[in-house]
């Protein structure tokens, strides 16, 4: 039997090739990982940016739905105010109409918030981070201010049924316009950033960046302009 040991490596250059092949190799494995990783996350953030477009485009009925029940609702109110003017006509309360308690849908942003709390949301594109950043604060203002519009339809509904059912003294008609009013000035508030939120998601979903000044309350949209 014949036992072969390893030949010795001669001298420096032998030992530096050794070395050599030993580094390249590990570089070739090393380099096909990371083009493995990079192949995986760009199919994540293709998935990921997907899913944001179907939802924005998904929430496109529901933001159409509350414009449009805002805008008739506010009809209703502006008609009863008229009725009742100054509150000096006794037969006022025979043309109030009801006000109708509209459900609103709030905008869903299920695959936002996956990946905001993921560790993709640094891979996104800034424009598109950026954007659905935007469109989530406005959400977050929007959420306080549907509160009091719900609120405030309860309470003017209830003034304008207790009118329709007899009450027909003045008092009782301030105090359905103080909360006609009311109403008003809060589906104007909610009307405004439904519209701005509306016009974000649009933008979003043609893969526009979003130019806005945000402030509670109040969404301007900048087309071109500075910011």
């Amino acid at each position: 039997m014949h036992i072969h040991l390893p030949k010795p490596i001669h001298g420096w250059r032998g030992f530096v090739g050794e070395i050599g092949i030993i580094v390249i190799g590990v570089l070739l494995a090393l380099g096909a990982e990371q083009a493995i990783e990079a192949l995986h996350h760009r199919s994540q953030v293709h998935e990921a940016t997907e899913k944001l477009r179907a939802e924005s485009v998904e929430n496109r009925s529901a933001l159409n739905m509350d414009i449009f029940g805002l805008q008739r609702s506010q009809e209703n109110v502006d008609k009863n105010l008229s009725v009742l003017g100054d509150c000096r006509s006794p037969d006022a309360s025979k043309l109030l109409v009801p006000i109708e308690q509209y459900i609103f849908l709030v905008p869903t942003d299920r695959a936002w918030i996956g990946v905001r709390d993921s560790a993709l949301l640094p891979l996104l594109p800034t424009t598109l981070s950026d954007n659905y950043f935007k469109i989530d604060t406005v959400k977050n203002l929007m959420l306080p201010v549907l509160d009091d519009v719900q609120g405030s339809l309860a309470d003017a509904a209830a003034r304008v049924e207790g009118m329709r059912r007899g009450l027909h003294d003045q008092e009782s008609c301030q105090d359905a316009v103080i909360h006609l009013l009311r109403l008003k000035l809060a589906q104007e508030n909610f009307l405004n950033q439904t519209s701005g939120y509306r016009e974000f998601n649009e933008q979003a979903i043609r893969g526009e960046p979003i130019d806005a000044v945000i402030r509670p309350g109040s969404l301007n949209v900048l087309k071109n302009g500075p910011r």
